[in-house]
This record gives structure tokens, C-alpha cells and sequence, in this order.
């Protein structure tokens, strides 16, 4: 296993093992790390959203992110659930997608709807649903950041709306 990855399990056991949180200096003399290194592998997990840390007075104390990832929320559902870019792109598909499909999660991502292996959705009037819902999303009146989300692989934006 690579170094990073073993000490950033250590870190996130010890976070485990204390709920209510550690300091840089109480996790390094847990895992037996140097405190500059645990504090920048701690960046990596804050950055990463495992997890999150409070400051109380100058003391910075780390625990367990209780959030969880757009993906494993997605997966909760038992619909399809697919979420596409600009240009019709998957940019998401959640397990009830794969499923269905019986394809891997890597050979839907990517592709575009009409050359996915979900094509048999790319119907005229799903077609024009989608390109109404991306066009209420550019509307003036929803030009903020609400309900419009970066896809910062590709630079294009995807947006959440739920097709009737």
C-alpha cells in the first residue's frame, strides 16, 4: 500500500475512535506522524469532505465529516437517475442506471445520451424536456448559483432539474 494511503487510514481511525475530535498535535502523537505532516494530510481530508474541523480560540480540532457525497446520495434512490451537462453529456449515473443498463459505471459516464448505452431514452420529447430544463436554468431569472452546478473536469455546467 502507498505511505499516503496508510497514514491517512491512521488518521481517519483515530478520528473514528474520537468523535468529538482531535488536535493536530493529540493526532500526530496518536498515529506516531510528524504534526506538519499531519496537518497536511489533514488538509487533504478536509479538502476530500471526510473531515471537518471546528476552531475553538487558536486550538483547531479535526473529526469525522457526518456528510455524505452526491454520489452515495444518489445511489439512495431506487429511479434512474442520470445527471447530464449542457451538451447532453452523463456526467452521473447512479447504481439503478447500471443496473438497468448492465454496463459499468465508467462505460456510461462520459457519453452522451444518444451514444450511451441509454439511448432508447433519447427520444424526441425527453429530448425537448431536457433542453427546456437547461434553458430555465440559463434564464435570467435563475442566473445565480443556485441549481446550477461546475463540472470542473470538463469546464461545462450540469443542471439538476427533475423531468415530469
Amino acid at each position: 500500500m502507498d505511505p499516503t494511503t496508510d497514514a491517512l487510514s491512521l488518521l481517519l481511525r483515530a478520528l473514528k475512535e474520537h468523535p468529538r475530535g482531535m488536535s493536530v498535535s493529540d493526532l500526530a502523537a496518536a498515529v506516531g506522524i510528524n504534526r506538519n505532516t499531519v496537518s497536511r494530510y489533514l488538509d487533504v481530508l478536509l479538502v476530500s469532505g471526510q473531515a471537518e474541523m471546528e476552531t475553538y480560540g487558536k486550538a483547531k480540532v479535526f473529526y469525522l465529516s457526518q456528510r455524505v457525497p452526491i454520489a452515495a446520495m444518489l445511489n439512495f434512490s431506487s429511479d434512474l437517475v442520470l445527471v447530464l451537462d449542457r451538451d447532453r453529456r452523463i456526467v452521473q449515473a447512479n447504481d439503478a442506471v447500471c443496473s438497468f443498463a448492465g454496463r459499468e459505471r465508467d462505460a456510461i459516464i462520459g457519453n452522451s445520451i444518444e451514444t450511451s448505452p441509454l439511448a432508447a431514452f433519447d427520444h424526441p420529447l425527453i429530448r425537448s424536456r431536457i433542453t427546456d430544463a437547461l434553458g430555465a436554468a440559463r434564464s435570467p431569472r435563475n442566473s445565480g448559483s443556485c441549481g446550477t452546478t461546475r463540472n470542473s473536469s470538463s469546464g461545462s455546467s450540469s443542471s439538476p432539474h427533475r423531468l415530469q
